[in-house]
């Protein structure tokens, strides 16, 4: 009987924690942290004009956009687009580099594929076809020796971002962006 209670007690803990969480998460997409007062700071106590909050909120709004501006500046080349989703793969590659001795080593790589927003629910089902395409064009990179050097040249890696996204994009009809080398190991055997 007091396991039973003890059961029911965790059950309930963890239900509300869930629900809990769930609710904050939502509270957060719609803007749910309020601001201490229209002009973002804490009331000490005096009393601002409505044109004091309004010079502060643009100053303030100035300093946001010099701000922005100068870190823009830095990503010139790099267009940010609202549009583009990300698909995740369920777990890593893992790839053997086979040599005329035998196994010399294995590669991890960690890929995600970057999409329009609404081609991205439908890769879901399409994951083992990618996996596979993907998983053929690891081991033919393999082959040709491209993880045998340094993984970390920077030349090497777009030309196996780039085998591996036209692979990729033969299957899934040129929905695909970009292919993204998230994390890529070499572990020596």
């Amino acid at each position: 009987m007091p396991i039973l209670v003890v059961i029911i007690i965790f059950v309930v803990a963890l239900a509300g924690g869930g629900a809990g969480g769930f609710f904050a998460k939502q509270q957060m997409g719609k803007g749910g942290v309020e601001s201490q007062d229209d002009a973002g700071y804490a009331d000490d106590g005096e009393d601002q004009t409505t044109e004091d909050k309004a010079d502060a909120q643009g100053d303030e709004k100035e300093t946001a956009k010099k701000k922005s501006k100068s870190k823009s500046d830095d990503y010139d080349d790099v267009e940010m687009d609202v549009n583009v989703n990300y698909y995740k793969f369920s777990r890593q590659f893992i790839v053997p580099v086979i040599n005329d001795d035998g196994l010399k080593s294995v590669v991890l790589l960690d890929l995600n594929l970057e999409m329009d927003e609404s081609a991205a629910e439908a890769f879901y089902v399409r994951e083992p076809k990618l996996r596979d395409v993907l998983m053929e064009e690891l081991l033919d990179l393999a082959n040709e020796g491209r993880f045998n050097g340094r993984l970390t040249n920077r030349r090497n890696l777009q030309l196996v971002r780039m085998d591996l996204l036209n692979a990729v994009q033969d299957v899934s009809g040129g929905e695909i962006r970009d292919v993204l080398i998230l994390d890529i190991m070499r572990q020596d055997v």
